[in-house]
């Protein structure tokens, strides 16, 4: 998935998670789930990458291991710090980010029950499992380059869309902020 489509299905499941708890949307709660929504890539990709220190770009921040870890570490800190707000939201980031990250294709073969699909979703299991073996695991900018606009990337703009009106019509939380 790309940023702009982690970002949105990070959003606006925390939208629905405020709207449903009957709460408004605030500013820093929904920085961390921006930022929650990127780190996997932003850590794993580079490492990967640029640095050759990580196997493939979905490995040490995909895996649940570290997740759990992450997320429970951010959770302790918003605990002493009184802003458990601020590290759901980072949850809500990071978690959703991992799930949605198998493309389409490995979602529905693996609803039908192919199993051969779960190759592409060893990188959860990291470092018990090897991660999958991804033809674009080469870098950030050859992974730019060859980009062309599909269904999935399509769904994503639509995806990011809808994010960017819910985020309007919920009050726009930030944009004030942005402008001054």
């Amino acid at each position: 998935m790309w940023p702009w489509g982690h970002i949105a299905v990070a959003y606006l499941l925390y939208a629905g998670i405020v709207q449903l708890r009957g709460q408004q949307e605030r500013l820093f709660p929904l920085v961390a789930v921006i930022i929650g929504s990127q780190l996997p890539d932003l850590i794993d990709k580079p490492l990967a990458w640029t640095f050759s220190i990580l196997p493939a770009g979905r490995s040490l921040m995909h895996s649940i291991r570290t997740i759990l870890l992450v997320v429970t570490v951010a959770y302790w800190i918003g605990l002493r710090c009184q802003r458990e707000d601020i590290a759901a939201g980072f949850g809500i980031g990071v978690v959703s980010h991992v799930l949605v990250d198998p493309s389409p294709s490995v979602v529905v073969g693996l609803l039908q029950g192919e199993c051969g699909q779960l190759q592409w979703v060893r990188y959860l299991l990291w470092p018990l499992l090897s991660p999958p073996p991804y033809p674009t695991d080469q870098s950030s900018l050859q992974v730019f380059l060859d980009f062309s606009l599909g269904f999935s990337e399509i769904f994503e703009f639509v995806l990011f869309a809808v994010a960017v009106v819910v985020w309007l019509r919920s009050g726009a939380t930030g944009y004030r902020a942005i402008q001054d």
